[in-house]
């Protein structure tokens, strides 16, 4: 490009050639004659699909300014939950608007797919029938869904659908059972929680002298509702 009699020499330097999904990298022009002012980019597709959902904020444009002969923007590539394969983009740099003619294009930068698809590392468990324990009677055969589920492995927003077959030996309450336990450790410091809020409610249930509409009460309290009645530090003793 050639602004009056003077020809500038545009030079673009990427911090990374290849970078993971989340991560960032930054662009910096540099060279000589190049006029003070705002410049233009757009973000071109090199290989694989290129979307503005691949970045953060979503956008495959925008500006940044020049000054002395030196300028610089930075990429941040959004981190997803869709595994789709390696994909490559450049840089074009443009003077007058987005849409203005090319003066320079970066090197192709790699996005390193590192996401994972919700239940994609999950055991194998995970995906139906789940199986659980039948009680024959005893609670003490109560099903450990969080570790069922592998949830420990899942990406953050992942769904769950858990489905109970309540056919044959299994009973409600031991599906109560474990529910409780599948949400106090759901959350981080539910466990404690749920620990204490199932030893009052062991306690209760014990207790000879609860009237009839006492425990029907108690039975109609969710345990999202105890873990709210229960502060945090609070303790066994």
């Amino acid at each position: 490009m050639i602004i009056g009699d003077v020809t500038p020499t545009i030079n673009i330097t990427e911090s990374a050639t290849s970078v993971d999904e989340g991560g960032s990298v930054t662009f910096t022009i540099s060279g000589s004659n190049i006029a003070n002012g705002t410049y233009y980019y757009t973000i071109s597709e090199e290989e694989g699909t290129i979307a503005s959902t691949d970045f953060n904020p979503a956008n495959l444009d925008g500006y940044f300014i020049v000054n002395n002969n030196s300028g610089s923007l930075t990429i941040t590539l959004a981190e997803d939950l869709t595994s789709e394969g390696t994909d490559k983009f450049r840089i074009q740099i443009r003077r007058d608007s987005v849409s203005g003619n090319i003066i320079a294009t970066s090197n192709a930068i790699t996005i390193n797919d590192t996401s994972t698809t919700p239940g994609s590392t999950a055991n194998g468990l995970t995906f139906g029938p789940v199986q659980v324990n039948r009680d024959n009677g005893n609670l003490g055969y109560e099903s450990d869904w969080f570790a069922i589920c592998d949830i420990d492995t899942l990406p953050e927003g992942s769904s769950i659908a858990l489905f109970i077959d309540t056919s044959g030996s299994m009973t409600m309450a031991t599906i109560q059972k474990s529910y409780d336990k599948f949400v106090a450790k759901l959350k981080p410091g539910r466990q404690k929680q749920g620990k204490i809020i199932n030893s009052i409610l062991s306690q209760f249930r014990s207790n000879k002298e609860a009237t009839q509409l006492e425990r029907f009460l108690i039975k109609k309290i969710k345990n999202d509702e105890w873990c709210k009645l229960i502060k945090t530090g609070s303790r066994l003793i």
